[in-house]
């Protein structure tokens, strides 16, 4: 595998454990959010799994987004981002970092 490239954890997932496994990622960053098509979000991140860092994504509906802005503590910042988000054409990526990330 090229150096440069993170293994997939959804690959790996799906290689060793069953479909049932559901699996929780607390620490996840989340960089950019990019709106696939009609319901569709995704975003892309690293995760850490038995000490190894993998490259995951992460897709969800619009219900999931609103959770996600819902669970925002910073509740101005999340007043902020909400019409930023569901504004996003898709196909298109809203980059958090630097632009509209809060410090805390």
């Amino acid at each position: 595998m090229n150096e440069d490239f993170k293994p997939d954890l959804g690959l790996f997932f799906r290689e060793n454990f069953c479909e049932e496994v559901s699996n929780h990622f607390y620490n996840v960053k989340i960089f950019d959010i990019i709106h696939v098509g009609h319901n569709l979000y995704s975003f892309t991140s690293n995760a850490t799994y038995d000490n190894k860092e993998y490259a995951a994504s992460f897709d969800f509906t619009t219900d999931k987004l609103k959770f996600i802005i819902d669970s925002l503590t910073n509740k101005s910042f999340a007043n902020y981002l909400t019409p930023r988000l569901t504004a996003i054409p898709a196909g298109k990526c809203l980059e958090l970092v630097g632009k509209v990330l809060p410090d805390d």
